[in-house]
């Protein structure tokens, strides 16, 4: 059913994701195609990757809540700015999780 470079889709999402953890694969989040896991990528390509995936997806939510907090405050705008700020950090947890940095690369940095 799935293969290197199926595209996926929403209905598909959850069976494609078993399927990639299964075969060493991942699901790319910028064009939703399967691919295998490169586990020689460098340092420089994760925080690259990373970057883009924050300009694309963080960066306009933590604008947003700027935007908010120059409001003036009630509980409404409370509510949604704290909103904001969970699914911030959602999103960062996912895109580490998604990308993260060779273990042996993290210690020899430290």
């Amino acid at each position: 059913m799935f293969d290197i470079g199926t595209k996926v889709t929403k209905k598909n999402y959850t069976k494609a994701a078993i399927w990639c953890n299964k075969n060493n694969a991942t699901i790319n989040p910028l064009n939703w195609q399967i691919e295998t896991l490169n586990n020689n990528i460098s340092i420089n390509e994760i925080k690259a990757k990373r970057a883009l995936l924050y300009f694309n997806q963080i960066d306009p939510i933590t604008s947003q809540i700027s935007r908010l907090k120059d409001e003036l405050s009630n509980e409404i705008i409370a509510a949604k700015i704290e909103y904001l700020i969970n699914l911030r950090a959602y999103k960062i947890a996912v895109i580490k999780s998604q990308n993260p940095y060779p273990t042996e690369e993290i210690e020899d940095a430290r």
